[in-house]
């Protein structure tokens, strides 16, 4: 999935055949690596963001319109395992043996889908931004009929962009997968298609996430002060009054929105932490030349990139107490109908009766805040 490559639209015809067999062939090491690498990742994508559907299909308190954002991310890191597996199996083979259809349907799906991650990370900065900022109005501002439509604008601009005739890029199939190359050199027009895609996609939704999350930690240092003040009263006092409850009470749900806006500030860092080789590396690659980052490099943050795709479940589980508990719930409780009473139970050789069984289901996660 490499998006900054080079070539030459003569030689492509021959990249699905040839360039591998220049490539000489790795170790057993370096293969036992590679399989390692891919597995692990695959299967944590599929596993975890399944999870994420799950625990959104069998807890009702989970369908919030910030989790329907995180659904919504979690299938692009589903869709994501199609251009895994093939790049899979083209690192494995050391060539591209999927013809140019493929190719086509793979380097535009795989940049599709990263660009589509971003616009996702910044919809959550702005959620936050605006449950921290106007909570009273946040119930009303962000509703799931809104949500929903700006989802679908977030699938569909990405799409209908990066597809328009004016932008001139082919593709070409290497030893590590099919990328995106660009005609830069062949037409000026071509240029500014460019820096309009990294403005749009890469540049303004970085720079909405920069200005929330700086909004939201200036709003927690306020807050954390506020808190204190408040809590060193109660201490002099000796006692907890109606009216001191009713003043800590709006700033504990900020202290909770803060805490969520840190879980998914640490989700856009993790991102970033995956991403940025992947991008330094293929745009050096176009500066320098394919040959320029060895094979195996090339191979280590392609598939960094690629673990992204399983970091967004894991951070849940983590920190996003809701999902914490619903992944606990889903993997210690099976379903099941007890005596009528439609409970579930613990999974193992014991059944839990059917006041237990009914603890498991009423203790559903509550969209609080996640743990820190």
């Amino acid at each position: 999935m490499r998006f900054f490559n080079t070539s030459s639209t003569s030689n492509q015809s021959n990249n699905f055949t040839s360039e591998g067999s220049s490539t000489s062939k790795d170790g057993i090491g370096v293969v036992s690596f590679k399989y390692c690498v891919i597995l692990i990742t695959i299967t944590a994508t599929i596993v975890g963001n399944t999870l994420i559907y799950a625990a959104i299909a069998k807890f009702q308190m989970l369908r919030t319109p910030t989790n329907i954002i995180l659904v919504s991310l979690a299938s692009t890191d589903l869709a994501m395992v199609l251009v895994m597996s093939l790049h899979a199996i083209t690192d494995l083979s050391d060539y591209w043996i999927f013809g140019e259809l493929w190719c086509d349907i793979v380097a535009t799906l795989g940049l599709v889908l990263a660009l589509v991650s971003i616009l996702h990370l910044c919809v959550l900065s702005i959620d936050r931004y605006l449950a921290i900022k106007t909570p009273l109005r946040y119930p009303l501002t962000v509703t799931k009929r809104r949500v929903y439509m700006c989802l679908v604008f977030i699938w569909t601009f990405p799409t209908i962009f990066l597809n328009l005739p004016v932008a001139d890029y082919h593709f070409r199939s290497e030893v590590y997968g099919c990328g995106t190359a660009y005609r830069v050199s062949e037409s000026f027009k071509f240029k500014p298609y460019i820096f309009v895609v990294v403005f749009l996609f890469v540049v303004v939704p970085f720079g909405i996430m920069l200005y929330t999350h700086a909004f939201v930690f200036r709003i927690a240092l306020t807050h954390v002060k506020r808190l204190s003040t408040v809590e060193r009263s109660l201490r002099t006092r000796g006692e907890e009054t109606e009216s001191t409850q009713r003043r800590t009470q709006p700033v504990m749900s900020v202290k909770r929105e803060i805490k969520s806006a840190k879980t998914f500030a640490l989700v856009i860092g993790v991102f970033l932490f995956c991403y940025t080789p992947f991008f330094v590396t293929g745009t050096y690659r176009r500066v320098a030349g394919p040959e320029a980052i060895h094979n195996l490099a090339t191979f280590i943050t392609t598939w960094l990139a690629f673990a992204n795709s399983f970091s967004n479940p894991l951070v849940y589980s983590l920190r996003y107490s809701p999902f914490k508990k619903a992944f606990r719930k889903l993997c210690r409780c099976e379903k099941g109908r007890g005596r009528g009473n439609g409970k579930m139970s613990i999974s193992g050789s014991r059944k839990l009766s059917p006041t237990q069984a009914g603890q498991c289901e009423s203790r559903e996660p509550k969209e609080n805040a996640p743990n820190t």
